[in-house]
């Protein structure tokens, strides 16, 4: 993540009047200017009025005017009463909470506070003439409203020669985040984002379908299905070879979030779940949990969270605790321990955390189960610290 420093930006006004000397005469024009008070008059001038001019002795000038031949208009600059008018800094708030930790403003120390993604979600849109595939994402901590529409997704960098992103006009472009300070000094910004409407790739087209606030479709179809532009929308015939819904199953409950994949009338469906009370998260396939995730906060460390987690892998249960620690920028992950029951191999990672130096906040050591230590002698790749 990058660092930003806070702004505080004061606006000088330097301050001038406009005027537009217009002349009805067809002989004459009306010239003025400023100079200092103490210098002499030039010829054919004669002096108006004082006026305050800082780069004089005394700030002290005076507007003089001369009659000239030609009538023309003009438009003549002339420096006001030297004036400052500061906006006042605007302090940027600084995102706190009421929780026991206050190494990290005192934000409660959950799954959704920190910066693993819970809901994980990538999908190949299509190929590429290179063989690369166009993905689609979606890495969310929270169930939010947002994370039933088009909003919450979001496309990587793509060659626009093949690719052609069609934007829902008629979802205007919004605002997520808040500006806020971390205890670092971090400003965290916010930024906006337009939903898509239609995504054109060399193969297949994507129709972006929203049903409800609740609801929406990413319907696929094939190349051969696709006609021109009307109203800057491809047209469509046919049915969508596949369609991926995504979808509340109970609205206006924010506990349960759906993913079905709909291929030749056969739903696949993936369901995430959270309850807050235990902040517990599960992940469900066609109705059997596959992944079960509980946290709580370390009783002897109120800046720590210890996070148990269940994986169903061929039949078997793999368990695994991970310890997150709060760090002024947020949390990170301190500690795995695979197999506790049995194995309990234990990896530690380390970051570096002073704020002057150049690698602040990224992973500075990793140590594995059989002692080996990895150093991060570069600036390491900030996504490291962000699995779950």
């Amino acid at each position: 993540m990058k660092n930003f420093k806070t702004l505080h930006t004061h606006i000088i006004v330097q301050a001038f009047i406009l005027i537009t000397c217009l002349s009805f005469s067809t002989s004459a024009q009306v010239e003025t200017k400023v100079i200092c008070k103490d210098a002499p008059l030039p010829q054919g001038y004669k002096i108006v009025q004082e006026t305050p001019l800082s780069s004089c002795p005394g700030k002290k000038g005076v507007l003089i005017q001369k009659i000239a031949p030609h009538a023309r208009a003009e438009i003549v600059l002339l420096p006001m009463p030297e004036t400052r008018t500061a906006v006042k800094p605007q302090k940027i708030p600084v995102r706190t909470g009421n929780g026991p930790c206050q190494l990290n403003g005192g934000i409660p120390l959950n799954s959704i506070e920190s910066k693993v993604s819970n809901i994980r979600f990538n999908l190949c849109l299509g190929k590429l003439s290179n063989g690369h595939c166009v993905t689609m994402g979606l890495y969310e901590s929270a169930i939010t409203p947002d994370i039933y529409t088009p909003y919450a997704f979001g496309l990587p960098s793509v060659d626009r020669g093949e690719v052609e992103l069609i934007n829902d006009t008629s979802h205007p472009p919004r605002q997520f985040g808040e500006l806020h300070e971390l205890v670092d000094g971090t400003a965290v910004l916010p930024h906006s984002k337009q939903p898509m409407r239609q995504i054109k790739l060399p193969e297949r087209l994507i129709d972006v379908a929203v049903i409800s606030p609740w609801e929406y479709d990413l319907r696929f179809y094939q190349a051969k299905d696709v006609g021109p532009k009307e109203n800057g929308l491809y047209t469509i015939t046919g049915s969508p070879e596949v369609v991926w819904k995504i979808k509340n199953p109970e609205p206006p409950s924010l506990k349960r979030f759906q993913l079905i994949r709909t291929k030749d009338d056969r739903d696949d469906v993936t369901e995430f779940t959270y309850e807050e009370a235990e902040d517990k998260w599960s992940m469900f396939q066609n109705g059997s949990w596959v992944t079960i995730k509980s946290s709580v906060v370390n009783p002897d460390n109120p800046c720590e969270r210890i996070e148990t987690r269940l994986d169903k892998e061929d039949g078997q249960v793999v368990k695994t605790i991970k310890t997150f620690r709060a760090f002024p920028w947020g949390e990170e992950l301190v500690k795995t321990i695979e197999d506790p029951d049995g194995k309990a191999l234990v990896t530690t990672f380390t970051y570096f955390e002073d704020k002057k130096g150049p690698h602040y906040r990224f992973l500075k050591s990793t140590t594995y189960p059989d002692g080996t230590v990895e150093l991060e002698n570069e600036q390491p790749d900030p996504t490291m610290s962000s699995q779950p």
